[in-house]
């Protein structure tokens, strides 16, 4: 009985010695990924006596100037990608590697198929986590599986992006962690993990077993700069350059797709073909690229409002701020064959507002401010989002929404109710509000110039506020200058 015990004791530890020996390495397995604009994942493997790393393409294809390190930060050679046309993911073939670099390497080795394991814990993902240039694990299980996507609760983050899903069991790679989408907040997803109150993110990988790398597309590093050339002046408006780089630079690119869409379509930058653009305009949008989702559905392609919607909402899960602006408009008010939603509108600017679009904090501010649509009165709330929409008030291109946020700010500061009074910065506010014709800061203002409370007193620039106001009707102004004789 006692050799028994000894010898399940012996296998026991010996089980235990082989798992950690599998997973030990696995670190080293593993590639950072660095560039000018971000940082990201991959890991090594070993095919037809070529070393690879595998990563995404958002990561290969998005950073400029990119570099790989393994984890004691060796630096790899690359000059080209092999990029997957059909989802997020890149081959990376690593150049110059004597045969003693490569015998010194260690791989992972890519799972041909793999089985659901529902038990917690069963999958261990590895990555540079917010690309502080450390390799980590976690772990987690598979919650769903499609035909490009595997759904994980693996707690990934931003840098993980690139890095391997590891069956626990095989310690082989069955899909790249690439994407974290948020949740929705509505009447159908109420109560389920799909809630966004719970506060959680959706995470998926992309599947590996079943690539095709028949279908890789190779893309030299001078056809990736031209990409990036082409975004970037598309981004400044420099639209006769970005037509010329976007004809040299990658086709597959949903978003060059968009770009030269949008200027065949519109004649910016080029001789205008509607036919053309219409062509790469839709093969962007198949591959729901958010930017050609929301141009067409902008430019009355679309007859049936319904579809119209159903291309906005794809635009908005793909965080295109403008397109969750334009549903909350449409559910505020309603358009023919779409009925108004306040609980569908209010969602789509909260979600605009966390997504840092100014214009969705200063009317979600706004709400909160009088506790309208939906929104209770909420003093802190607004105070919050307005301060943020502050951040950015330059992008608010309604010039009595500006003043809005200046005018609310100034009179926080001011009263004190929910930041620290400081009249000096209220004063500061007010005057940006005044200048903008708000009616109630130029008031405001005549009353401070008045006091000489946050401002050197003066009588004269006092007065000159309070004619402001009552010009616009503000009655509270016109009693003043009645009362100094005016």
């Amino acid at each position: 009985m006692k050799i028994a015990r000894l010898g399940l004791c012996i296998f026991i530890c010996l089980s235990l010695i082989s798992f950690c020996n599998l997973y030990a390495d696995d670190f080293s397995k593993c590639a950072m990924i660095r560039g000018d604009g971000g940082r990201g994942s991959g890991f090594f493997i070993h095919k037809n006596n070529q070393v690879f790393v595998v990563t995404c393409n958002h990561i290969a294809l998005n950073l400029k100037n990119m570099e790989i390190y393994d984890t004691e930060g060796k630096k790899y050679a690359c000059s080209k990608v092999l990029s997957a046309t059909d989802r997020d993911i890149a081959i990376i073939p690593i150049d110059n590697l004597a045969r003693q670099e490569i015998d010194k390497l260690q791989f992972f080795h890519i799972a041909q198929s793999f089985q659901i394991d529902n038990t917690s814990d069963s999958l261990i993902c590895y990555g540079d986590s917010e690309g502080r240039g450390v390799i980590v694990s976690c772990q987690g299980k598979i919650l769903g599986k499609g035909g490009r996507y595997i759904e994980v609760d693996t707690p990934f983050v931003q840098g993980n992006s690139g890095g391997p899903l590891v069956d626990k069991k095989t310690g082989k790679v069955i899909a790249v962690a690439s994407l974290l989408t948020g949740l929705q907040s509505n009447q159908w997803v109420k109560g389920t993990r799909f809630d966004a109150s719970s506060n959680q993110a959706r995470r998926f990988g992309m599947r590996l077993d079943n690539l095709d790398w028949a279908t890789l597309k190779e893309l030299t590093f001078p056809m990736i700069k031209d990409t990036h050339t082409a975004k970037t002046l598309f981004r400044q408006k420099d639209y006769t350059n970005a037509y010329i780089y976007s004809r040299k630079a990658d086709f597959a690119d949903s978003e060059i797709q968009y770009q030269l869409g949008f200027m065949l379509f519109t004649g910016k930058g080029c001789k205008q073909n509607t036919d053309e653009a219409m062509r790469y305009l839709k093969n962007a949008q198949d591959q729901e690229n958010p930017n050609a989702l929301f141009f067409l559905a902008s430019q009355g392609i679309y007859k049936d409002n319904h579809e119209k919607v159903q291309k906005l909402r794809k635009a908005a899960f793909n965080g295109h701020t403008a397109a969750q602006m334009r549903l909350w408009a449409i559910y505020s008010k309603g358009i023919p064959e779409i009925q108004p939603d306040q609980e569908e509108a209010n969602k789509w600017l909260r979600t605009a507002a966390a997504s840092g679009d100014p214009t969705a904090q200063s009317n979600l501010g706004c709400m909160y401010t009088y506790g309208i649509n939906g929104f209770p009165k909420d003093e802190s709330a607004a105070f919050k989002w307005l301060k943020l929409a502050d951040e950015k008030s330059k992008e608010i291109n309604n010039p009595s929404l500006r003043a809005f946020v200046f005018f609310e700010l100034g009179r926080a500061y001011c009263n004190g109710h929910v930041v620290k009074e400081d009249v000096f910065r209220g004063g500061y506010y007010l005057q940006k509000a005044a200048e903008l014709d708000n009616a109630s800061a130029q008031f405001m203002l005549g009353i401070m110039y008045y006091m000489g409370k946050g401002v050197a007193q003066d009588h004269k620039k006092a007065v000159f506020w309070y004619r402001k106001a009552a010009a616009q009707g503000n009655t509270n102004a016109k009693k003043a200058l009645k009362m100094l004789g005016y």
